[in-house]
């Protein structure tokens, strides 16, 4: 398996929502290129509020994290290619100091 930022980044992510904790992103948007900060859940944990059908697509292969905005009350997708920084009182100030570097 080869090891890219985005995936350094997505198991970061994924590290900072264990358990069903929040946590805060900041990324660009892939449609507008502006800069966004959601609040949020990993998808798995927030899936008992929503029901309905499957993605057609793997999010995955598009280095694509499903999220729930805490927010904003729904389902969204962070590409982990352009997240700036992840805030979380279980990660160490390292990773995003990391992030705002190679930004």
């Amino acid at each position: 398996m080869k090891i890219t930022t985005a995936s350094l980044i997505r198991a970061e992510m994924q590290k900072a929502g264990e358990d069903g904790r929040t946590f805060k992103v900041t990324f660009v948007k892939r449609t507008t290129n502006e800069v966004r900060e959601m609040v949020c859940q990993l998808k798995q944990f927030a899936i008992s509020y929503m029901s309905g059908g499957s993605l057609a697509y793997n999010p995955k292969s598009y280095d694509l994290l499903g999220v729930w905005d805490v927010q904003k009350q729904g389902f969204r997708s962070v590409d982990c290619r352009t997240v700036i920084s992840i805030e979380s009182e279980f990660l160490s100030g390292v990773l995003n100091s990391e992030l705002k570097a190679s930004a």
